[in-house]
């Protein structure tokens, strides 16, 4: 390229109405057209012309901002853009848009499938624990060993009733009747049995029950009770209108759900 004081020319010597043109290829700005850029307007023509003859776009007639784009569809690196270029620059573009589409599909199906594989896990870890369970509670709200009728655990309640009333028992709560506790009426003897059976008599209407050391406490329909050492000899007599005794007894639900301490005050 020629020094800028080899060759230049002033723009104001030419006609007015190119003026305008050429002030825009005055890169310094200083009025004059120096070889250089009078250089640029000829190669600029020339190639421009080429490529109208010959059916392309020259890149370099391109602003500046597009030229890196479209000079990736030059092929032949000749400078031009051809039309079968341009025709496979927009083959490819149309390519890559149903690429996207394709793996947007593939990224849609594969979201799916994780959360399907979220779920089943989260289900399997469920059934897992829940087969881990060492009890298991009914409809009933009975908790009950994995597997079987038996209860899980066993609690305990406390009832009390009345002794002078055991005439009117059913054997169940008769059975359930374990210990007894008696006292006389002003408080100076107090009696405590285990109590080991019964026996009900509908002809003499009484209730007999057994204690572990051999003493007898009857209980007639009227509520009277009497108690009696091994040796038949009268211990106690209690009138239904008197001092109420104490009872304690213990039943097995027939359902198996629980084992439940009952007491009775008698």
């Amino acid at each position: 390229m020629a020094p800028k004081d080899v060759f230049a020319m002033k723009i104001s010597e030419f006609p007015e109405s190119l003026r305008p043109i050429l002030e825009e290829i005055d890169n310094e700005g200083d009025g004059m057209l120096e070889i250089h850029e009078i250089t640029e307007i000829f190669q600029m023509f020339a190639a421009q012309k080429r490529a109208a003859k010959d059916g392309e776009i020259a890149l370099c007639t391109l602003p500046k901002e597009l030229r890196p784009t479209l000079a990736v569809f030059d092929v032949d690196g000749d400078g031009t853009v051809s039309g079968t270029e341009l025709a496979i620059a927009a083959k490819l573009y149309h390519e890559s848009k149903k690429q996207n589409k394709r793996l947007m599909k593939a990224v849609a199906l594969l979201l799916f499938v994780l959360l399907g594989l979220v779920g089943a896990i989260v289900g399997l870890t469920a059934t897992v624990i829940e087969a881990s369970k060492e009890t298991k509670t009914d409809a009933s709200g009975i908790t009950r060993v994995a597997g079987s009728d038996v209860p899980a655990s066993s609690g305990s309640i406390i009832v009390q009733n009345s002794l002078h009333d055991s005439y009117a028992l059913d054997y169940t709560a008769l059975d359930a009747t374990k210990s007894l506790y008696l006292q006389n009426a002003d408080g100076t003897a107090e009696y405590s049995y285990t109590i080991t059976g019964w026996a009900k008599d509908t002809n003499a209407k009484n209730v007999v029950f057994y204690s572990a050391r051999g003493d007898t406490i009857a209980v007639d329909e009227l509520g009277d009770i009497i108690v009696k050492d091994s040796s038949d000899s009268e211990l106690l007599a209690i009138p239904k209108n008197g001092r109420k005794l104490t009872g304690f007894f213990s039943a097995l639900m027939t359902s198996g759900s629980f084992m439940m301490m009952q007491a009775g005050a008698f």
